[in-house]
């Protein structure tokens, strides 16, 4: 390793030192505070990924009813006119979105109450500030994985503590 690449490392090994009496006690030993940031980030991500989920079925859901509304009065006027083959013929794609979006609504409500619309805006209202306050969050996490990771295999480089088969790696 090159004195400038030293340098580098050690400047990173003291801004580290340095960030541990910010840290909580878990936190305060070199090998912990990867395993940490790391749980703490799959932690978030896992969060996101339920929230983006939560979003994504409202929106789905939103969406069916807004296509049911659409055409149940066709659906109304089947069943107005008996249920006429004619009336079948002139409006069979709207009677199978009407039929859909109720099979859909059905599937994403599981036997619920169907929200009220408003219910459903604000929800995805606040699950999309969620969301977004959950990425700012994922994102600093993120960094200060990779820079633990990073410090972390940086000292066990200086220390000789790194695995052998890597030695032998870098010595070919």
């Amino acid at each position: 390793m090159h004195g400038g690449q030293r340098s580098i490392t050690l400047n990173r090994w003291r801004r580290f030192n340095s960030c541990r009496s910010r840290t909580s006690p878990s936190m305060t030993s070199s090998p912990q505070r990867p395993r940490d940031a790391v749980s703490c980030f799959h932690s978030l991500s896992e969060q996101l990924r339920r929230t983006e989920d939560d979003l994504s079925a409202t929106s789905e859901l939103m969406g069916a009813v807004v296509r049911y509304a659409k055409t149940r009065p066709v659906f109304d006027g089947y069943k107005a006119a008996k249920y006429s083959r004619k009336y079948l013929a002139e409006h069979e794609a709207e009677l199978a979105d009407y039929r859909a979006a109720k099979v859909m609504m059905g599937e994403l409500l599981g036997g619920e109450k169907l929200p009220k619309m408003a219910e459903l805006k604000e929800k995805r209202r606040k699950l999309a500030a969620r969301k977004k306050a959950l990425y700012g969050e994922y994102r600093a996490t993120q960094q200060e994985m990779r820079e633990a990771v990073a410090v972390k295999a940086n000292i066990d480089h200086l220390l000789g503590l790194s695995d052998e088969r890597k030695n032998k790696e870098q010595e070919r």
